[in-house]
């Protein structure tokens, strides 16, 4: 007979003790979830918008923690009546009540609007059948590669950025192009990121973050370094194309994450993306990280070939879920 499990739904106005926020990292870590550490997790509360839908569910067996259930706005697909689900379980749970149980409470916090429901699995984890068999089906798939620096040459591909030199193109650290303590620079980068983000073929065009949301997230953010923010520059100094490296988490010492690389539709084709992860790579290898980690959309094949030529190797496939509801 299994031991009684206690249900908590958490108040979404409440705010998460120190306490909390530890043991929601631990337990997700244990659970092979996320790896946020508590830090981040309060970061990612502290940035939603006032009033933004969030319910957590935990389940509990003699005071430990054995499942959570969160259901919350998605950051990337911020539309009417689109929520998205996070479910962990303790594998020792599994065979249990508690996948049914906390799935069940969390739908029943959704709010009344609700029209879909997206949650984010790694292929093959137990988390995809239990959701498909409940009315889920995969509605997008990504893959996060990364680089080993340490064996990694940047000078042997130097023949695939020729043609960008030659047409005048050149990549710069945002650092020695702007001053970001001037909104007037950050609304250009603004502008260049939502453009190229636009361009990048999700199975449902994201919504793009107001201006001050997406300073406070990308730009005030503890990871963010300007000096690892690289700017593709047309001959006539117009920003074209971007690629970013962010500070690595603690959970992956030595790894750096590399977010959008993109080019603007009119210049690519002139080796412009090769330019800027090559750049960004050297500046990686040379400053002594061990490797660079990357994701990237099934759809996008031409980053994906580019990733495939440097040496990423990919991980599992992280697949987005989706179900429709009401």
């Amino acid at each position: 007979m299994q031991p009684q499990v206690n249900w908590e739904v958490v108040e979404p106005e409440l705010v998460l003790s120190d306490a909390l926020y530890e043991e929601l990292a631990a337990f997700r870590a244990r659970a092979g979830g996320s790896v946020e550490s508590a830090g981040q997790l309060r970061r990612f509360d502290e940035q939603r918008p006032a009033g933004q839908h969030r319910a957590l569910t935990l389940a509990r067996v003699r005071g430990h923690l054995v499942g959570v259930a969160e259901t919350s706005v998605p950051r990337s697909h911020d539309r009417p009546g689109w929520y998205a689900l996070d479910l962990s379980v303790h594998p020792d749970w599994l065979q249990s009540n508690v996948p049914d149980g906390l799935l069940r409470r969390a739908e029943s916090q959704l709010p009344p609007d609700v029209q879909v429901l997206l949650t984010s699995v790694k292929e093959g984890d137990w988390q995809e059948p239990f959701l498909n068999a409940h009315g889920f089906s995969e509605h997008e798939r990504m893959w996060t590669s990364t680089l080993d620096l340490q064996t990694f040459d940047p000078d042997g591909f130097q023949q695939h950025t020729e043609r960008a030199r030659a047409v005048g193109l050149r990549v710069l650290p945002l650092s020695a192009l702007a001053d970001l303590g001037d909104e007037t620079q950050q609304r250009r980068l603004y502008a260049l990121m939502i453009h190229l983000l636009s361009e990048v073929p999700f199975s449902e065009p994201i919504t793009p973050w107001p201006f001050e949301i997406w300073r406070e997230r990308i730009l005030n953010a503890p990871d963010f370094d300007p000096q690892g923010f690289f700017v593709l520059l047309s001959p006539q100094q117009e920003w074209t194309g971007v690629c970013e490296l962010y500070k690595p988490d603690p959970a992956r010492p030595g790894t750096l994450h590399q977010g959008l690389t993109g080019v603007r539709r009119e210049w690519r084709g002139l080796g412009g993306a090769w330019l800027l992860k090559l750049t960004a790579a050297a500046r990686a290898k040379a400053k002594g990280w061990a490797a660079a980690n990357t994701s990237n959309h099934a759809g996008n094949a031409p980053m994906l070939a580019i990733n495939e030529r440097m040496g990423f190797v990919r991980e599992k496939a992280r697949i987005t879920l989706r179900k429709e509801v009401g």
